[in-house]
């Protein structure tokens, strides 16, 4: 088992993002859970959130995830596509 640095929020997201990759969207929330904890403002990390959330059918969670991830940096696209979605349906 690799050992993470505790306050290395970038650690969390690389092995969140890897584990959202591999399908395995619980464990990926985890760590992604944890970025936040270190850098409440990571919209990179939201946004991967309101990826796995989307694909485990939590419609409503990915909503906010993505809106939240938006509104820290509203020129970062990939949260803009994700909510077209739902406007869309």
């Amino acid at each position: 088992m690799i050992k993470l640095y505790l306050q290395n929020h970038l650690a969390f997201f690389g092995k969140g993002d890897c584990l959202r990759i591999l399908k395995y969207y619980e464990d990926a929330l985890i760590n992604l859970e944890q970025v936040l904890e270190i850098k409440h403002d990571h919209c990179f990390s939201l946004t991967s959130q309101g990826v796995c959330l989307l694909l485990m059918k939590l419609f409503q969670e990915a909503i906010i995830c993505f809106q939240a991830a938006f509104k820290i940096d509203p020129n970062y696209d990939l949260p803009k596509q994700k909510l077209s979605i739902f406007i869309q349906l």
